[in-house]
C-alpha cells in the first residue's frame, strides 16, 4: 500500500511538473514577474481593483492607463485592447479561456540587439481563448492559423500562439544601447527614394522566404519547424542583409540627388515612412521566430533549470518579482565590451571577463503577500559565491541608543538607522561598484577623477578612510514646516545694467536630522578646520557650524560634533538649545519607535498617518474636493510602513517590507489587496491633478 501511495504521488507530482509553464521561459531572461491571481479572482478583490480611475481613466490621447510592460511600441488602440483583456481575465475570466487558478508570467529577454517582452498565461479553453483573441485584440477579426495543436495570430506587431494548456504573447523592440543596432541607423541612412525601396524588396524578399520556408515545413509533418533548420535559415538571412548594407554603403549616387526633400509628399512615402514600416515589418518577423523559440524550448534552456527560480516559484505568495541580476550583469557588460573595443585604437579598450563573472549565480527576489490589515514584500539578495566574499556581514550591529536623543518625536513622520562595517563596505563599493564604473563606458571619460581618488588614497592610509565613522547612521524627518529662504533675482535698469537683489520666500520644508557615529573625533575635526578655512562652514557660537549653502547661507543648515557624533540638521532650535544632552524623554521619539530602531543592523520606518496629516495642515495652495477626498482616504487608512533588514546567511542579504492599514471602517468588506490599491488610486488622482 505504501508504495502504491509512493507511486501515486511520484505520478501527481509529474503531472504538476508537467503542467508548469515556465518551461517556456528562457533561463537568460532578466527577469520574471509572476502572479498568483486564484484568491484574489474567486472572491472578487481583482473586480473591484479594475474599476479603480488608474486602471479606467483615459488619457489626452485617449488611451487608457498604461501600466502594462513591452507595449510602448504598440499603437493606442491595441494598447487599450491588450489592457482590456487583462482586465476580461481578473473580472470575468471564462469569456477569455485563461485559467486563473494557475500562476500568470511577465518576463523580458533580451539576448542580443532586441528587446523581447512575453506574457505567458495558462489556457483552460483554446477554442475560447482563440476567439476572444482574433476578435478582440486586433483592429479586425484575424485568421488563425493552425498546426499540429498550436494555433497562431501575428499582426499589428503583436505575435500570439497558444494550445489548450498555455499562451504566450510577445513584443519585439530594438534594444537601443545595443552595439548591434547600427542596423536601425543605416535603416534611416538610407535616405533617399531608390536606397529605401531598395532595402524593402530585399527585407520583403526574406521574409516571403522565411513565410514559404515554415510553410513548406508544417505541410510536410504539421509541427513546428526544428531549432537547427531556423538557426540555418537565420544565418543565411543576415548573410544576406549584411551584403545589402555594404552593397548601400558603396552606393554612388550623386551627392545632389542623395539627401530627399523632407517636405515633398515623395519623400515622406519612400524614404522615412518606409523605413519605419521596414523596422515594423523586422520586429514582427523577429517576435515570430521568438514565438516558435518559446514553443520549442528545452527543460535545460528554460528558468526552471535553475533550483533558485524553483524554490521562490514554490513558495506561497500573491506575486514574485525574480530579477537575475548576473544575468543582466552579463548581457551589460558584454554589449559594454562591444563599445569599449570599438574604443582601443585609442587606448581605450577594457577587459572586463573578471567584474563580468563576479555577478554569475546573482539574483533578486521580491515575494509579496496580502494578509488581514498588511501588505508584506520580503525581498532577498542572494548573492554569488565571489561577491559573498565582500557582504557577508556587511550589515553588523545595532544603531545606539544615545543617537536617538537627538529626534524630536511630536511630529516625528519616519526614520532610517543602520549599523554597517565600515571596512567592508568601502572595501565592497572599493572593489565592485568602482571597477564595474571603471570598466563602464563613464570610466572612459572618468578616468580623471578616478585617478585623484587613488591618489587620495596613497596620501590617507586605508586605517583612517575605514575608522573616519564607525559605520552607525540614522536620519529622521522630524516635521513639515515653513521655512524662510533667501534667493537672488536680477533687476535692470533703462540701460539693461543688472543689479543683483536679494529677497527672502518662505516655503514648506521637512524638518530632519542626519547623526553619525565618528571613529576618529581628531581626523573629523581636522577636516572641519579645512572646511572652515575654505568658507565651506562657519563657526556659530563656539557650538556649531553654519554650512554655507549656494547663495551665501540662502537656506539656514546646521553641522556639529557632540557626544561622538556628527550632526547635520536644519533643526535650529535643536542646535540653539538641545545640542548638548538632545531632548528630554517627553519630546523625543518614544520608547517604543527607540526599541523598534535597534531591532536590527537595518530599520526604516515610515508613520503614514502623521505624514497625510502634516501635508494636509501645511498646503499652501486650496485643495481641489478630489484632492481633499484622496488624502482623507490616504489618512483614513495608512498606518505605518516598515522597512527591516535581517541578518545575511549563506550569502542571502533579506529586507522585510510592509505596509499596515488601519483597521477597516464598520461596515467594510474590502480585504487588503483592495485597500492597498485603492491607496495606490488615491495617490495616481492626486498626481495627475497636478
Amino acid at each position: 500500500m505504501k508504495y502504491i501511495f509512493l507511486l501515486s504521488l511520484f505520478a501527481f507530482s509529474s503531472l504538476l511538473s508537467a503542467q508548469d509553464i515556465s518551461t517556456h521561459i528562457p533561463k537568460h531572461s532578466t527577469y520574471i514577474v509572476t502572479i498568483n491571481p486564484a484568491t484574489h479572482v474567486f472572491n472578487g478583490d481583482m473586480k473591484q481593483v479594475n474599476t479603480l480611475e488608474m486602471f479606467t481613466q483615459s488619457n489626452e490621447y485617449g488611451s487608457k492607463f498604461d501600466y502594462l510592460y513591452g507595449d510602448e511600441d504598440l499603437d493606442w488602440e491595441r494598447k487599450n485592447a491588450f489592457a482590456q483583456l487583462f482586465k476580461d481575465i481578473f473580472s470575468n475570466p471564462t469569456i477569455t479561456g485563461v485559467d486563473t487558478a494557475r500562476k500568470i508570467f511577465i518576463f523580458n529577454d533580451t539576448p542580443d540587439s532586441i528587446h523581447y517582452w512575453a506574457y505567458l498565461l495558462p489556457i483552460n479553453n483554446g477554442a475560447t481563448f482563440g476567439d476572444y483573441i482574433s476578435t478582440h485584440l486586433f483592429s479586425e477579426k484575424k485568421e488563425i492559423k493552425k498546426g499540429s495543436g498550436f494555433s497562431e495570430i501575428n499582426a499589428e506587431k503583436i505575435s500570439v500562439g497558444w494550445t489548450n494548456s498555455y499562451a504566450i504573447f510577445l513584443f519585439a523592440d530594438f534594444d537601443y544601447s545595443h552595439k548591434s543596432t547600427d542596423m536601425y541607423s543605416q535603416l534611416f541612412a538610407a535616405d533617399s527614394a531608390a536606397q529605401a525601396q531598395m532595402y524593402q524588396d530585399q527585407m520583403a524578399k526574406a521574409i516571403a522566404d522565411s513565410t514559404a520556408m515554415a510553410n513548406e515545413m508544417k505541410a510536410q509533418n504539421d509541427s513546428i519547424i526544428p531549432d537547427s533548420v531556423r538557426q540555418n535559415r537565420m544565418n543565411s538571412l543576415m548573410k544576406e542583409q549584411s551584403e545589402m548594407i555594404s552593397k548601400l554603403a558603396k552606393d554612388t549616387i550623386p551627392e545632389e540627388n542623395y539627401m530627399p526633400d523632407y517636405n515633398s509628399e515623395q519623400s515622406y512615402d519612400y524614404g522615412i515612412d518606409n523605413s519605419q514600416h521596414i523596422i515594423d515589418s523586422t520586429m514582427t518577423a523577429k517576435a515570430m521566430r521568438k514565438l516558435n523559440y518559446l514553443i520549442n524550448l528545452s527543460y535545460e534552456e528554460s528558468v526552471q533549470d535553475i533550483p533558485n527560480f524553483r524554490n521562490v516559484s514554490e513558495e506561497k505568495s500573491d506575486a514574485v518579482y525574480w530579477f537575475n541580476y548576473g544575468e543582466m550583469m552579463q548581457q551589460y557588460y558584454e554589449k559594454n565590451m562591444l563599445e569599449r573595443n570599438s574604443y582601443a585604437y585609442l587606448g581605450m579598450g577594457a577587459d572586463t571577463a573578471n567584474i563580468q563573472n563576479m555577478w554569475l549565480g546573482s539574483y533578486i527576489v521580491s515575494l509579496v503577500h496580502f494578509e488581514g490589515n498588511v501588505a508584506k514584500m520580503e525581498q532577498r539578495s542572494y548573492f554569488s559565491p565571489a561577491l559573498q566574499e565582500h557582504t557577508t556581514g556587511l550589515y553588523a550591529g545595532r544603531v545606539d541608543k544615545k543617537m536617538f536623543k537627538y529626534v524630536k518625536g511630536e511630529n516625528l513622520m519616519a526614520f532610517v538607522s543602520m549599523s554597517v562595517n565600515m571596512e567592508k563596505m568601502m572595501k565592497f563599493y572599493g572593489s565592485v561598484y568602482r571597477e564595474s564604473l571603471n570598466n563602464s563606458l563613464a570610466g572612459m571619460y572618468g578616468n580623471y577623477y578616478m585617478m585623484m581618488w587613488d591618489m587620495l588614497r596613497v596620501f590617507i592610509d586605508d586605517k583612517t578612510l575605514y575608522n573616519l565613522l564607525d559605520g552607525q547612521f540614522l536620519f529622521a524627518v522630524t516635521d513639515l514646516k515653513p521655512y524662510t529662504a533667501s534667493y537672488v533675482t536680477y533687476d535692470f535698469d533703462e540701460n539693461f545694467n543688472k543689479t543683483e537683489i536679494r529677497k527672502e520666500k518662505t516655503e514648506i520644508r521637512p524638518e530632519f536630522i542626519m547623526v553619525a557615529g565618528i571613529g576618529q573625533k581628531e581626523d573629523a575635526e581636522k577636516i572641519l578646520e579645512i572646511l572652515q578655512r575654505a568658507n565651506a562652514i562657519k563657526k556659530q557660537n563656539n557650538q556649531y557650524y553654519l554650512i554655507n549653502t549656494p547663495g551665501e547661507y540662502d537656506i539656514k543648515m546646521f553641522l556639529a560634533i557632540q557626544n561622538g557624533m556628527l550632526i547635520v540638521t536644519n533643526n535650529e532650535e535643536l542646535m540653539l538649545n538641545n545640542l548638548k544632552h538632545g531632548y528630554s524623554r517627553g519630546k523625543a521619539m518614544n520608547g517604543k519607535l527607540k526599541k523598534l530602531g535597534r531591532k536590527s543592523a537595518l530599520v526604516a520606518y515610515w508613520d503614514g498617518k502623521k505624514s497625510f496629516e502634516l501635508v494636509k495642515k501645511n498646503q499652501q495652495v486650496e485643495l481641489s474636493e478630489a484632492d481633499k477626498k484622496s488624502l482623507e482616504l490616504l489618512q483614513q487608512d495608512v498606518n505605518s510602513g516598515l522597512i527591516l533588514g535581517r541578518k545575511g546567511k549563506n550569502g542571502i542579504q533579506r529586507i522585510d517590507m510592509k505596509i499596515e492599514l488601519n483597521d477597516p471602517q464598520p461596515g467594510s468588506k474590502q480585504t487588503s489587496f483592495v485597500r492597498f490599491f485603492r491607496l495606490l488610486n488615491s495617490l495616481y488622482l492626486v498626481h495627475s491633478n497636478h
